[in-house]
């Protein structure tokens, strides 16, 4: 199970192994919605836009759905990784979103419009997690060797590696 909590803390969105994805208003004493996966598989990942007005999860089926909090509804489909998508998260503003999967690659998209903006791929490792800096200059991209990657976010060049071990 994943889980993602928005800004405020007032929300929290829950993703299962069973299929289902829940959004729980905190002061509320039981979830405001549940969806089921459309294809019937399994949510992965969660998170909120730093605004809380969408929320992307991610899956065994190869997508990443941006939808609306309030409605519910998918505001776009986002098909690329080939593996079971690992994560996906929001820069700052919410217009860049990086999603990563068991592929070996990130990839950084157009939010709402879909677009790729580029490609990052590793040669030899599972990328299980990205995160935007708060200024959005900087990705930073964990594998499972336990190697950290930092890319300029508007570029994807690789501006430094980290590693467990320094």
């Amino acid at each position: 199970m994943n889980q993602a909590f928005n800004a405020h803390g007032t929300r929290l969105i829950t993703a299962s192994f069973d299929g289902t994805v829940k959004l729980w208003d905190l002061t509320l004493p039981h979830e405001v919605l549940t969806r089921s996966h459309p294809s019937g598989g399994w949510f992965y990942g969660v998170a909120f836009s730093p605004n809380g007005k969408w929320l992307v999860t991610t899956g065994a089926d190869q997508a990443a759905i941006v939808w609306d909090v309030v409605s519910g509804k998918d505001l776009i489909t986002l098909t690329r990784h080939t593996d079971v998508f690992k994560g996906a998260t929001f820069n700052a503003d919410g217009t860049l979103l990086a999603t990563s999967s068991a592929e070996k690659t990130v990839v950084v998209w157009d939010a709402f419009a879909g677009q790729v903006l580029y490609t990052y791929q590793d040669p030899l490792e599972v990328l299980k997690s990205a995160a935007f800096s708060p200024d959005e200059n900087m990705l930073a991209i964990g594998s499972t060797d336990g190697l950290t990657t930092i890319l300029d976010a508007d570029s994807g060049q690789v501006l430094r590696t980290l590693s467990d071990e320094q």
